[in-house]
């Protein structure tokens, strides 16, 4: 370990094995992790693409119903917002199981299931996506500062950082003046749109089954 307390193991090759294992690092104190799977390992990275989750997926259903499988893993990064990179962060591995698969990207655990019939190796998926994000959010300031095209992106990093404080001393205030507009307009807007979408969506079916034209989709603009 360095002195900053960062250490890494470089490992000879593994075998694979069809049942997990047990990991024992020994040094000054003891560590044993059970449950050890060695395969490949994959980030499913993005924005809301892919952390759609499977559960909303075509397909989602049946696939949640098959995804009970030991040797395919999911790792979810909490979502967190810092202005430098973090070497450290909460979470852990889950098995796939109905449960924990329906939650999962739907993107990421079908391209994980396709990998483990393909291969028959364990597979291992870190799940870190962020809907809305841009591609620049996900990228280090040193990546930033390589291209002269990305310097607009830089000066609006530092006028963030800037104003975080000022921005900070008003930010519970704000957030109370949008709750209460947010719950003003599900009131006036937002539950009679959901009602009149679900009535839509009664009619495509019918529409559907007897090959009639879709009704067109209400619109939450039309509601006020």
């Amino acid at each position: 370990a360095r002195k900053d307390r960062q250490w890494r193991v470089n490992l000879q090759p593994v075998y694979l094995r069809s049942a997990p294992d047990v990991l024992i690092v020994d040094g000054k104190n003891h560590l044993e992790f059970s449950d050890v799977l060695v395969g490949d390992v994959w980030l499913c990275s993005g924005q809301s693409n892919m952390a759609f989750p499977l559960r909303e997926a075509d397909g989602g259903e049946a696939a949640i119903i098959h995804a009970e499988d030991e040797q395919l893993r999911f790792f979810v990064v909490p979502e967190k917002r810092a202005f430098q990179p973090q070497h450290q962060m909460e979470g852990r591995w889950e098995r796939s199981s109905p449960e924990a698969a329906a939650k999962f990207s739907a993107v990421g655990y079908f391209f994980g299931r396709d990998l483990r019939m393909s291969t028959g190796m364990p597979i291992g998926l870190i799940g870190s996506y962020v809907g809305a994000t841009p591609a620049q959010a996900w990228m280090s300031l040193s990546a930033l500062q390589q291209s002269p095209s990305f310097s607009h992106y830089l000066a609006e990093y530092h006028q963030i950082v800037r104003d975080f404080p000022k921005n900070s001393e008003t930010y519970f205030q704000r957030k109370v003046d949008y709750e209460q507009e947010l719950a003003a307009w599900e009131e006036e807007v937002g539950t009679p749109y959901q009602e009149e979408l679900a009535t839509w969506k009664l009619k495509c079916k019918e529409a559907c089954s007897k090959l009639w034209a879709q009704p067109l989709k209400p619109d939450p603009l039309s509601q006020k």
